[in-house]
């Protein structure tokens, strides 16, 4: 595999993460990614959650290597 194949292997999402609730109220004709009403965040115990919206429910909450800092809501040195 050459440099190119590798960062587009590594940029492709291999499998998604969808709430189970939506996926069985999938209307007909439509895809989970038009359907899917998601967030994420940092939560307070500095993980990335993702919840479903819809469904006002968290999917998973995952650990992450670094550590950031949850004062901003974005990368803006505090604007």
């Amino acid at each position: 595999m050459n440099n190119s194949q590798k960062e587009y292997a590594t940029s492709m999402i291999q499998m998604f993460l969808h709430c189970q609730f939506c996926v069985q109220e999938l209307p007909e004709d439509t895809s989970p990614q038009e359907w899917v009403h998601i967030e994420a965040g940092m939560n307070y115990d500095n993980k990335l959650q993702i919840n479903c919206v819809r469904h006002d429910i968290v999917l998973g909450a995952w650990e992450i290597d670094e550590q950031y800092d949850t004062e901003h809501c974005c990368d803006c040195d505090g604007c």
